[in-house]
């Protein structure tokens, strides 16, 4: 074998162990996807909490629903699951009390955890609590 091809094997070699590492330690692009939406669902939630605080502030009492949060400063649309689409299920449990739910696709990150919007995989639901002037999450 030549020295020529040789080294074209090994740099051949030494290219698809970076890939392999690089997947390992990244994860695949199907992973970080879920991990994105996973990351834009707490997003929403916290958008629309901020949101019913707002309301709350404004009118002292929560919505039934959530479509008169839409006031075109922190709320121009109802924010919907990136991938089904469906609203995000909203609950009143007390006068000023009330959960946001969404369903996730993967564990919370590591650095994520022991904080308010940790979550398994799967359904999850956040419960706030409202008081005038307060920031609402329990």
């Amino acid at each position: 074998m030549s020295t020529g091809k040789a080294a074209a094997i090994a740099s051949s070699v030494v290219v698809v162990l970076a890939i392999v590492a690089g997947l390992t330690i990244s994860g695949s692009p199907f992973e970080q996807r879920l991990k994105r939406l996973d990351d834009s669902r707490v997003q929403d939630l916290r958008k629309l909490s901020r949101s019913l605080v707002e309301h709350w502030n404004n009118k002292g009492i929560l919505p039934t629903e959530l479509a008169p949060l839409l006031d075109g400063r922190i709320l121009s649309r109802i924010p919907v699951d990136p991938e089904t689409t469906s609203q995000y299920e909203y609950f009143i449990d007390a006068p000023n009390e009330y959960r946001l739910c969404a369903r996730f696709d993967r564990p919370s990150r590591p650095k994520e955890k022991n904080s308010f919007w940790e979550h398994e995989e799967g359904r999850k639901c956040y419960s706030f609590e409202v008081n005038e002037h307060e920031n609402g999450k329990r």
